[in-house]
């Protein structure tokens, strides 16, 4: 039984399903020492468009438009498309995710972005994005490796005794281990989640500079009642 209740959490943490239900039947063959196992799922909506409207002393108006598709033709892909337009700010986004590369059980995640912000004493133009690849070991640890690759142009600087541009590109790889036990990904009521990565690159500003950044995070769901849960988080870096 404990195998089933496992087996229902694995299902629900994959964000695809909205229902999950796993319980033995009496064997179709007659069979009094065996018993089946009915797996009754309810999907997600795969689809999911939202719109912001909004206003900022300094952005004056503010519009965001996503639109993601969480279950392509079924495979569990994910796509995803933002844009965020402002006064001073214009933003586009792409991502997509793919459980299963090249039929291995490693994840990849990629996303990009194009953005034009107008800040005070510069215009910046940045264009980038990252790549994520994962695999879970066992029931409660993952290792991911990202490479972020990122171009950022600084033009129109005001500040005296500095060009008019600038670049400040990165180059950086991170590596992530995470212990998980939650019961639901999005909506947790009990259980562990501890993350530790660092981050090793190079920064291109007046010269190369490399740097390290090392992280970690810690959350604990503990149930108080049907209806209530503990929720603590630590991050340290």
């Amino acid at each position: 039984y404990s195998k089933l209740l496992e087996s229902q959490r694995k299902i629900y943490l994959t964000g695809l399903f909205q229902s999950v239900f796993i319980r033995p039947q009496p064997s179709a063959r007659g069979d009094s020492t065996q018993k089946d196992i009915l797996v009754e799922l309810k999907e997600n909506m795969s689809g999911e468009f939202n719109v912001a409207l909004g206003y900022g002393s300094i952005e004056k108006a503010i519009g965001r438009l996503e639109v993601y598709n969480n279950n392509l033709g079924g495979t569990a892909r994910k796509l995803g498309f933002n844009a965020e337009m402002s006064f001073i700010n214009r933003l586009l986004g792409v991502s997509f995710s793919e459980p299963w590369t090249f039929g291995t059980p490693w994840r990849t995640d990629l996303n990009l972005t194009v953005e034009y912000k107008e800040e005070p004493g510069y215009n910046l133009d940045r264009a980038g994005g990252q790549i994520t690849l994962g695999r879970k070991f066992d029931e409660q640890l993952n290792f991911t490796v990202t490479y972020r690759h990122e171009d950022v142009r600084l033009s129109d600087v005001q500040v005296a005794e500095i060009p008019g541009e600038l670049s400040s590109n990165t180059r950086s790889f991170k590596f992530s281990i995470i212990y998980d036990t939650r019961d639901n990904l999005f909506n947790a009521s009990r259980g562990t989640y501890a993350e530790l990565s660092d981050e090793v690159g190079i920064f291109f500003a007046d010269q190369n500079s490399l740097f390290n950044r090392l992280s970690g995070k810690y959350k604990y769901f503990l149930p108080m009642s049907d209806a209530t849960t503990l929720a603590t988080g630590l991050e340290l870096g």
